[in-house]
């Protein structure tokens, strides 16, 4: 089941990125609440 394989992968591959997005958008604002 290819099809299977492929969509848990990119299932988990959007969640890691949507993590890391979110984590980077909150270091940004640190360092910037930081500095202003």
């Amino acid at each position: 089941m290819p099809e299977l394989i492929t969509g848990v992968a990119g299932f988990i591959g959007d969640h890691i990125a949507r993590r890391l997005w979110e984590a980077g958008i909150e270091v940004v604002a640190a360092w910037y609440f930081a500095t202003a």
